[in-house]
């Protein structure tokens, strides 16, 4: 049995069906600096031990367009 969601009004949804400036794809993109600056880390942790799929996690975060960022 699948729970029934509450729709939310129109005025709060972003394109992708969630809030204006929450990224609610399959690959989540770091909203905030902060958070984009924990993902360059991240790449050139990954760059510096080879880990080739954590690279690519990492571009793939970085990549856009995010339907969130219509909203900032």
């Amino acid at each position: 049995m699948q729970r029934k969601r509450k729709p939310r009004p129109s005025s709060e949804q972003s394109p992708s069906g969630g809030a204006p400036g929450q990224c609610h794809c399959l690959i989540y993109h770091p909203q905030t600096p902060d958070e984009r600056q924990q993902v360059r880390d991240k790449l050139a942790y990954a760059r510096r031990i080879g880990d080739y799929v954590g690279i690519q996690l990492a571009l793939a975060q970085l990549a856009g367009p995010c339907p969130a960022w219509e909203h900032k």
